[in-house]
C-alpha cells in the first residue's frame, strides 16, 4: 500500500489549525446588531469562507484568545 501526502496552506493572516481548516480574522467591524449577521456572511462569502461557528471547547478557546475583550465580555461574529 502506498502512502498519500497532502499539503494544506492558508491565506496570509490565517492559521492552519487541523484537517486543512484555516481560521483567521478578516476585519474588525463596528456595526449595528441588526446588520451584524448579514455583514459577517457577506464578508466571509467574499473570500469563500464561513462565519465562525463554535462547536466545542477547542473552538471556544481558539476564538476567545483572538477576541477583543470589552467591559461587556467577548463578542465574535463571523
Amino acid at each position: 500500500l502506498g502512502h498519500s501526502n497532502s499539503l494544506s496552506t492558508c491565506p496570509n493572516g490565517f492559521d492552519l489549525v487541523r484537517d486543512g481548516e484555516c481560521r483567521g480574522v478578516v476585519t474588525n467591524l463596528i456595526t449595528s446588531f441588526d446588520r451584524a449577521i448579514s455583514q459577517a456572511i457577506d464578508i466571509c462569502g467574499s473570500i469563500q469562507a464561513q462565519p465562525v461557528i463554535i462547536h466545542n471547547e477547542e473552538h471556544q478557546s481558539y476564538w476567545k484568545e483572538r477576541a477583543p475583550y470589552t467591559s461587556d465580555g467577548y463578542f465574535i461574529l463571523g
